[in-house]
């Protein structure tokens, strides 16, 4: 059971990606390094809520990003990407990798 109401959520840009068919072959998910699972040539619908990501593009998942700690793990790597200072990123990438690693995970880089 779910102990985050946010568990399993995809969020565009951290466990959840579009381009344009074709033009990636793979990626790895930037919160634990896992391969992204990938669907190609999906399309979507535009609506009030997704305007921003309507059209045809292949779409990469993380395997991941269903399992409890993804979410708690996605909040560094969302840190990181909103702070300025080069060393606090360090920093934070560093308590990533000791978050992963206490879930047993081994972040793989590309």
């Amino acid at each position: 059971m779910s102990t985050n109401s946010f568990s399993g959520f995809r969020c565009l840009g951290v466990n959840w990606f579009q381009f344009k068919p074709g033009t990636v072959d793979q990626m790895r998910c930037p919160v634990c390094g896992a391969e992204c699972t990938v669907e190609r040539s999906v399309e979507r619908k535009p609506s009030a809520t997704t305007y921003m990501i309507a059209g045809i593009h292949d779409e990469f998942t993380c395997p991941r990003h269903g399992e409890d700690w993804h979410w708690d793990a996605q909040q560094y790597v969302i840190e990181i990407r909103r702070t300025k200072s080069k060393r606090v990123r360090e920093l934070i990438f560093q308590d990533l990798l000791d978050f992963l690693a206490s879930k047993g995970i081994e972040y793989e880089q590309e």
